[in-house]
């Protein structure tokens, strides 16, 4: 199962995106890698996701999935 298609369960069957996180390489931060909980996930799309952002002037930035290192389930998750 692709990042996608396991985003998108769980955000429209198991409703409960949440329960996962995304590690990515994020340059500049400890490893370069940063943790985004999946509450922090906006939308979905073919090429990444739209992740909420206090830095961009929009308050949203685009994640490529080619940047993901790891999809896990959060503390008390079950992904």
């Amino acid at each position: 199962m692709s990042i996608r298609d396991t985003l998108n369960d769980h955000k429209w069957n198991r409703q409960d995106l949440d329960a996962i996180e995304l590690v990515v390489v994020h340059r500049g931060a400890p490893n370069d890698q940063r943790v985004i909980p999946g509450h922090e996930i906006e939308s979905i799309h073919a090429g990444g996701v739209m992740v909420f952002s206090a830095s961009s002037i929009d308050g949203l930035h685009f994640l490529p999935y080619h940047r993901v290192i790891e999809l896990r389930a959060r503390a008390g998750g079950d992904a």
